[in-house]
């Protein structure tokens, strides 16, 4: 199991990952990391979700089954618009919420843990769409 540590220096999220540093390319004053059992994202400031580890079953978001070392962006095409304000993440899938109300899920599907209506995993972002709206604002 990777160990994980984040610290901010210079208002830049830096993680550090089984002694390798991981430095995001993005000015952020408070943000959110969340922790998967082979993966890890960052929610910056401006909505912006960043992926790292591995992919299995789509786990990163970004169309990939693979071990992913950087710290990339999700760039996928059902976020465009999207202002994302909360991430979550298990062991191989992940959530997160956006603005609007709306919550998207991607990554392992075996038990239909992504809202889906069906066990298929998936590799990019994908709007729940039974149902699933949550009010905004969220209470503090």
């Amino acid at each position: 199991m990777l160990s994980h540590f984040f610290k901010f220096r210079n208002c830049i999220a830096v993680l550090l990952i089984c002694s390798t540093s991981i430095v995001l390319n993005a000015q952020t004053s408070s943000p959110k990391v969340a922790v998967g059992e082979r993966h890890s994202l960052v929610l910056t400031d401006d909505g912006t979700v960043y992926s790292f580890g591995t992919g299995e079953y789509g786990a990163l978001g970004q169309g990939i089954d693979s071990l992913n070392d950087i710290a990339n962006p999700i760039t996928s095409s059902s976020l465009a618009g999207k202002t994302i304000i909360d991430v979550a993440t298990s062991a191989s899938h992940t959530l997160l919420l956006a603005s609007d109300g709306s919550v998207y899920s991607f990554g392992d599907n075996g038990y239909g843990q992504l809202g889906q209506g069906d066990t298929q995993s998936r590799r990019f972002p994908t709007q729940i769409t039974a149902g699933v709206s949550i009010p905004l604002p969220l209470p503090p």
